[in-house]
């Protein structure tokens, strides 16, 4: 997962001497160029995470849309982890959060507990 990414290149970021999962991915990297990555990393979370929800809000909950209704609740958004400026951004009421949003999949067996 995308943000799992991100959570290891910060990690490594901040200890790139440790043993972490990235030492086969990026043996020989310094820290501006992990940070880079790290970036980069961030900025697709950011960009994935906004397409999707662009997705939800005007195909999965839209009543109008090929005359399609939707017998439960509205799908609920996927939490951004980051501000457009790739600041951390706290989740608002009602949205997933990014690592569970795949486990959001029947919404009427999850009691509305987004």
């Amino acid at each position: 997962m995308v943000v799992d990414s991100c959570v290891a290149m910060g990690d490594w970021v901040q200890n790139p001497q440790a043993q972490t999962a990235l030492d086969d991915v990026l043996p020989c990297v310094d820290k501006s160029t992990a940070r880079t990555f790290l970036k980069a990393s961030q900025r697709v979370t950011y960009l994935m995470v906004g397409m999707v929800d662009v997705g939800v809000a005007k195909v999965a909950n839209d009543q109008q849309l090929l005359n399609y209704h939707q017998s439960g609740p509205p799908v609920p958004i996927v939490c951004n982890p980051f501000n457009g400026d790739l600041t951390n951004r706290t989740c608002a009421q009602g949205e997933v959060e990014l690592g569970r949003a795949s486990e959001v999949t029947n919404c009427t067996k999850m009691e509305h507990n987004w």
